[in-house]
Order: C-alpha cells, then structure tokens, then sequence
C-alpha cells in the first residue's frame, strides 16, 4: 500500500514544499555563529576568572613573611596556569603569561627584592595572559592581541 503526501497550495496555487527547507537554510548559520560567538565569550569570561584568581593568589603570596623573592610569585603564578588550563605545556605557559611585581611606590621589583619592602607597605601584583593561547575559535579572529590583565595590591 503506498500513501500518498498531499501537497499544499497557497492562494495563487504555487506550491509550498520547500518553504521549510529554505528557512532552515537561512536560520541555521545565524544560530550556528550566535553559540560559536557565545562559546567564545564564555571562554573568554572564564579565562579572565581563571586571571583574576591567579593574580590574587599571586598577591597574597607577596604579602607573606616567607616569600623573598618574585620568582617564587612568577613560578606559583605559571604552575597556578599550567594547572587550570592541562593541555598547555610549560613553555606556551610561559609565553603566554606576564607577571610584573611592584611595590608601593610604583618600583618594579625583581629577584629577590621583596625583602626591601617594609611591613605594611603594599605590593601590587599584575598577571597578564594571552587569550588567543587557550582559545578555540581561532578562526573568528575579532580581537587581535587580546590579553586579560588584573592587578592585585595587598598590604605587606
């Protein structure tokens, strides 16, 4: 037994089978580029949590009596990295992270300065990581050079 479709006919008497297929056709990359777009946003939100965290980790080990010098924050900052994002060697990890340790004069502090800074004065840590490294959507390059920065000031 064979059954037959019936075919619609508008008022002029055209027929109207395809009209699903065409707008499936029109809609679907729209909605294909909006979760691209907002997979690509939520990376980018989670990777400036994931800097945020790390620099105010960063800062409240700069503010320890232990810590001597800011290599000790520069490699907590890129194992803190190296941990939240596993499928980044060590060297992207290193590439892709800037830390930068000042005191409260706003004076670069390097090596193992940190002893210079007096008890309760501030020292401010600023961790900067490159986006396109732990991007996906490479493709969509509609930021060039997009780094998330924060910068943390803790008392000594």
């Amino acid at each position: 037994m064979r059954i037959k479709c019936r075919q619609q006919r508008s008022k002029t008497g055209r027929f109207r089978r395809a009209t699903a297929a065409v707008e499936a056709a029109i809609v679907m990359p729209v909605l294909i580029f909006t979760t691209l777009g907002a997979v690509d946003i939520a990376q980018y939100i989670n990777l400036a949590q994931s800097v945020s965290n790390a620099s105010r980790e960063a800062a409240r080990m700069a503010s320890r009596d232990s810590t001597v010098s800011a290599d000790q924050i520069d490699t907590l900052t890129k194992s803190y990295f190296c941990e939240t994002f596993p499928t980044l060697s060590e060297t992207e990890c290193d590439k892709a992270t800037s830390i930068v340790v000042r005191d409260g004069d706003n004076k670069l502090i390097t090596g193992s300065d940190l002893n210079s800074i007096a008890s309760g004065d501030p020292v401010s840590v600023t961790v900067e990581f490159d986006f396109a490294t732990v991007r996906w959507l490479n493709a969509f390059n509609y930021s060039p050079g997009a780094n998330i920065c924060t910068t943390v000031a803790r008392r000594q």
